[in-house]
């Protein structure tokens, strides 16, 4: 059995007779997974977006965790929950963007911005987001876990389970492909 699974199954028992680091260890073994899961899956792409969304996750699972049936499964259970409050802030967004009268309230007015510019980076960040997406799930989320975190190695070491090396090898992996796609995307334009 792997460790996090283990540990998780320890640490649920412990939490449910009030352990409250128990918590906090739970947390600390999954927040990056959670965060990268949530910072792919939402439509703004943005760290606070992403950061409010697996807090989101973290309340829920504490708060539903008597439904884990088998804590073997228990990261798998966080994974579902983490997609699925994703998937309502996409409705969300989705919604406001309809209605522009009730999306404005909560969001800073800028400037405008030149046509071509709001163009150009439009098109630029959507070629990203679907080179990124086609990625291999582990590549994309070694690729989100090294520009995102402080110790991106020992978040992998947690999140997939895999070597430093394997880590750097998927993140060139990674690279190397986003860089063949953009180019052949961007000559073809």
């Amino acid at each position: 059995m792997e460790a996090h699974v283990t540990d998780d199954c320890q640490d649920l028992a412990a939490l449910n007779e009030g352990d409250r680091d128990a918590g906090r260890r739970i947390y600390d073994r999954h927040a990056t997974l959670i965060f990268s899961i949530c910072r792919s899956a939402i439509p703004s792409r943005s760290i606070d977006d992403a950061e409010e969304a697996a807090q989101e996750t973290f309340l829920r699972a504490f708060r539903e965790r008597a439904d884990v049936t088998d804590c073997r499964g228990f990261r798998a259970w966080i994974c579902g929950i983490a997609r699925f409050v994703c998937s309502e802030r996409r409705a969300a967004w989705l919604r406001r963007k309809r209605d522009p009268e009730t999306g404005m309230q909560n969001e800073i007015r800028r400037a405008p911005e030149l046509p071509s510019t709001v163009l150009e980076r439009r098109e630029s960040s959507a070629l990203l987001t679907a080179a990124i997406e086609a990625l291999p799930h582990d590549e994309r989320l070694a690729l989100h876990l090294f520009y995102i975190e402080r110790d991106p190695v020992e978040a992998a070491k947690r999140a997939l389970g895999i070597s430093r090396p394997t880590f750097y090898r998927l993140v060139a992996k990674a690279r190397d492909f986003l860089a063949v796609r953009l180019a052949t995307e961007g000559t073809q334009r």
